[in-house]
């Protein structure tokens, strides 16, 4: 906070009706005390914390071949988002993973992120044996999989999850 500003703000209003003979004493010691308030309240607590970063914008991939393609070359994990247009909880578990500026770097520079719409896909959901939406397939660089995550997940889970598979 900035106590001292806010204080040496008090300080000059109050010489300033000290010295004028129009404001009673009294009227002098209330100015004070709202202005105070005023300052007080309008003081930003945020002003003094870090700015909260952007989040980094996901670099999709959005043809399944050339994903894993990629994965193997990069030798990266491929983190598959299978959602539906119409699914609530499909566009919440994009939007948090969007938003999420921890889980968009190490997608980034740590996997191979590729998103797909169910229905248009639907050899592949038929061989990945897909039922719901949304899921997260998370495989290694080789194609296996090695991870299932079905319906909505928490950006912190799956970003461990992902993790887990890098080790591997």
């Amino acid at each position: 906070m900035r106590w001292p500003r806010i204080a040496e703000n008090l300080k000059v209003w109050y010489v300033w009706a000290m010295n004028t003979k129009q404001i009673s004493r009294w009227l002098s010691v209330a100015l004070l005390s709202c202005l105070a308030l005023f300052l007080i309240v309008t003081e930003s607590p945020a002003a003094d914390e870090p700015k909260e970063q952007k989040p980094v914008p996901i670099q999709w991939r959005t043809d399944y071949n050339l994903a894993r393609k990629e994965a193997e070359a990069k030798k990266r994990p491929l983190v598959i988002f299978f959602y539906r247009q119409d699914c609530p909880c499909s566009g919440r578990l994009i939007r948090k993973i969007v938003d999420h500026r921890a889980f968009s770097v190490f997608l980034n520079e740590k996997a191979v992120p590729l998103i797909l719409e169910g229905p248009t896909e639907t050899e592949l959901v038929k061989a990945l044996n897909i039922k719901f939406f949304p899921t997260t397939i998370i495989a290694v660089p080789d194609g296996r999989i090695v991870e299932s995550l079905i319906g909505y997940q928490e950006p912190e889970n799956l970003l461990e999850s992902v993790k887990k598979a890098t080790r591997k």
